[in-house]
């Protein structure tokens, strides 16, 4: 029996429950942010060679240097041999690409090659949409957001939240001394997009350092790779600690604004930090 205030086990977020609401919330192509005033479609947002997200007012998610596809183009064009940063097999590769084909998932880019000779048969492109039908080509992209200081200037970031910092193949090797020059203050967190991360260490100091820009009037750009796991999970912990909202709420919200995909891992530490936060909720209304 269960004291009164006090909730049970039932009452337990699950990662089940987490996972379908990510799957049953769709996302919403936008301009891509610092061009909202100007007509951009899909071919303007790959050629700026960024890919961000506001996914909560002066919170961006971004990418950092991956693989750019750099031009759409049509079925009956024949583009050849681009090159692509090979997402998770630890090193660049070259890709013979006759095309690619992409089909539309839940409003955003999934593709699949036609003409790979490296073995990579599938590529994700967070946050962009394109019509079923349309093909692509890839080369080596430019900084992506987080890198891009002139573009961070442009969005008036203040602060960077890197949750991929390491020079490792799959993380991000910036410091602070890479923003320097740019007023911008940097937090770096060395964080592996594996299930076994214990990505719940750090919710407290990086809900923290997002709080600090959003209250000093700033701007904060959040990044890992591609900015869909560790980044997005760390919004999504800030939003739960700082903002009140629940784990269900927080994925609603920024799955709107951005195609994000905790893995299954951190899916489960942001169910025990909702678990934890709503207990300790519990425990303060009873005394």
């Amino acid at each position: 029996m269960h004291s009164a205030g006090f909730l049970s086990n039932a009452d337990d977020t699950t990662v089940r429950e987490l996972i379908q609401v990510l799957r049953q919330t769709k996302t919403q192509f936008r301009p891509l942010p610092g061009f909202e005033n100007n007509t951009v479609d899909v071919q303007d947002r790959l050629n700026a060679g960024v890919d961000c997200d506001e996914v909560y007012p002066h919170i961006f998610i971004g990418d950092a240097k991956v693989c750019l596809m750099y031009k759409v183009i049509g079925e009956e064009d024949h583009e050849s041999i681009a090159r692509c940063r090979k997402v998770g097999r630890g090193k660049p590769v070259s890709l013979l690409l006759d095309a690619a084909r992409w089909e539309v998932d839940g409003g955003r880019l999934v593709g699949y090659s036609l003409g790979v000779r490296s073995g990579l048969s599938r590529v994700r492109w967070p946050g962009l949409r394109l019509k079923v039908g349309k093909a692509a080509v890839f080369s080596d992209s430019v900084h992506g957001a987080a890198q891009n200081k002139q573009y961070l200037k442009r969005l008036g970031v203040t602060h960077v939240l890197n949750t991929a910092e390491g020079n490792r193949f799959g993380m991000v090797n910036t410091n602070e001394g890479y923003y320097r020059d740019s007023g911008i203050k940097y937090m770096g967190v060395h964080l592996l997009d594996l299930p076994m991360t214990n990505i719940g260490a750090h919710f407290n100091e990086t809900a923290d350092f997002i709080e600090e820009a959003v209250k000093s009037g700033g701007n904060v750009m959040v990044h890992c790779l591609m900015g869909m796991s560790r980044s997005s999970t760390c919004v999504l912990a800030y939003l739960m600690i700082k903002e009140g909202l629940s784990a269900a709420e927080s994925l609603k919200k920024v799955r709107t604004s951005r195609d994000i995909r905790p893995n299954d891992g951190f899916m489960r530490q942001l169910a025990d930090l909702d678990n934890k936060l709503r207990r300790d909720r519990a425990r303060a209304l009873k005394l």
